[in-house]
């Protein structure tokens, strides 16, 4: 077997998938798909291929295609909580004006907010490239500017409790 002669195992899983997909094997290549990104689920290249053999396995386009990407999005959070690149793709791939986009792109900031993380502008930068959600980005930031400025703290996220604002309330007056 060539498998035991092959050192670099991740890019022979690699060239597999692609392999794969061009032969039209779709259920295979998302199996392998899927170990690489047990490997690393951060590559957002792994995502990509794993939306590309669903969507190709299941012959879907339009509605019908994003709706899938963005359940396998989901699919993949659940199975890697901590994984930035799981919690950021459905940001990118939901449609313009769509009302989930709020409500992640909430959930998403959050979270880099509160923990300070500095790399948060870059990290939706890609964003800006469809005004709609540009608007929705602004509007969000001055929501959470404002009731920073007035309580201290980011707004409830709607009575859910993905992060809670308790023991890490922003001070809106940092000059003590």
């Amino acid at each position: 077997s060539v498998r035991s002669l092959v050192v670099d195992r991740v890019a022979w899983r690699e060239f597999r998938v692609r392999l794969l997909q061009r032969l039209g094997r779709y259920s295979e290549a998302e199996e392998d798909v899927r170990k690489l990104i047990a490997i690393n689920p951060e590559n957002y290249d792994y995502h990509d291929q794993l939306h590309t053999v669903v969507t190709a396995r299941k012959n879907l386009e339009g509605e019908a295609m994003l709706a899938t990407k963005v359940e396998v999005c989901d699919e993949m959070r659940r199975l890697y909580p901590r994984a930035l690149a799981c919690q950021r793709l459905p940001l990118s791939i939901l449609p313009e004006g769509d009302d989930n986009f709020t409500l992640r792109l909430d959930r998403y900031v959050r979270k880099f907010l509160i923990k300070g993380i500095p790399s948060l502008f870059t990290d939706l930068k890609p964003l800006y490239a469809v005004s709609t959600k540009t608007e929705a980005i602004g509007s969000l930031f001055e929501r959470f500017e404002k009731d920073v400025c007035s309580t201290g703290r980011l707004p409830s996220l709607g009575g859910e409790n993905d992060v809670t604002n308790d023991s890490e309330g922003l001070d809106a007056e940092n000059d003590d």
